[in-house]
């Protein structure tokens, strides 16, 4: 599906655009916030979203459609994500950062290798999101025989069966291994801090629900994967448009070295990246820019993307120098 074509239509219709049977395209701020605020607007998540869990026997808060069942996974998901949630966690992204920074450090003061960013910022945000998800240290960014269970996640489309099977596999077994700790309450508040230790054994207090072996292991999954792609996606393109406008890389350079930022997961690894390291496109690479031939929006010198279940991607293709006083 080529998106550029429904920017053509809204440009030549409007903001709210009829693209198939049943299917609305809106292109405005006030629809974003009606359609996925808290109280949302009378729409319904199409049923091809229940395609995604049906090999891991329940729905997550993703791809569940029932309004009551979401709202009741929305308020049991909440204690990973709280404030407290998100500050025990930060130290382990910094230090998955700050590894991820010495691999791409060259050996001596000039530039070093060519990086791919997309493979890399992959890699990286599964290495965040399995310490966040399950409190594992995958180092897929480290060690290549370690990459198998990444190379899975992404792009989603074109991926096999098998694959698909080693992530759910993986889940289950993580589950299977906080359940067989013992008490719950007591793992979870002496012990760890990790999301999924925050969600076993967590009842809807308004319901009286409690989660299944089955519904742990599916949302862990879905955080997974909703943590790794977005995460890797934004931050490949924000090093694309950086290494493309030179302006641009020295002010966001300037404004980060010297000054104390703590950004978590995206905000932080750019922030690190930046005051540790010169960054230039790679020298005759193109990686992840449009070309002739690529159609509408593709022949532009923007970041290249495309549809695969989230969205595929390859590059950009950048070497760092060590920065002066590193």
């Amino acid at each position: 599906m080529d998106r550029h074509r429904f920017k053509q239509l809204i440009l030549i219709i409007g903001p709210i655009v009829r693209i198939a049977p049943n299917t609305l395209s809106f292109n405005t701020a006030s629809a974003l916030s009606t359609i996925y605020g808290p109280r949302g607007a009378n729409v319904k998540k199409g049923e091809w979203y229940r395609t995604f869990d049906i090999a891991a026997g329940t729905y997550s808060s993703f791809t569940e459609t029932d309004r009551e069942k979401h709202a009741i996974k929305r308020r049991w998901m909440s204690p990973a994500f709280s404030v407290d949630s998100m500050k025990a966690n930060e130290p382990l992204i910094i230090d998955i950062v700050e590894r991820f920074c010495e691999t791409l450090k060259p050996a001596d003061s000039g530039w070093g290798a060519k990086w791919n960013m997309s493979e890399m910022c992959t890699y990286l945000g599964f290495d965040i999101m399995g310490a966040l998800v399950f409190g594992c240290d995958f180092k897929t960014v480290q060690e290549k025989e370690n990459r198998p269970l990444a190379n899975s996640v992404l792009p989603a489309s074109g991926k096999s069966v098998s694959d698909n099977n080693r992530l759910i596999d993986y889940a289950s077994s993580q589950v299977e291994t906080q359940l067989a700790s013992g008490d719950s309450e007591k793992h979870t508040t002496e012990h760890r801090i990790d999301f999924l230790s925050r969600l076993i054994g967590v009842e809807d207090k308004k319901t009286g629900w409690n989660p299944t072996f089955a519904d742990l292991s599916t949302e862990s999954l879905n955080m997974i994967n909703a943590g790794a792609d977005p995460f890797s996606s934004v931050l490949a393109g924000a090093i694309f448009y950086l290494v493309h406008n030179p302006e641009a890389l020295e002010k966001a350079t300037a404004e980060v070295r010297g000054k104390n930022l703590a950004y978590l997961q995206l905000r932080i690894t750019l922030a690190r990246v930046l005051w540790r390291f010169d960054v230039r496109d790679a020298v005759d690479e193109r990686g992840g820019r449009g070309k002739k031939g690529l159609g509408v929006g593709g022949e532009r010198g923007e970041f290249q993307m495309w549809d695969a279940l989230g969205f595929g991607r390859d590059g950009p293709m950048v070497e760092v120098r060590v920065a002066r006083g590193e």
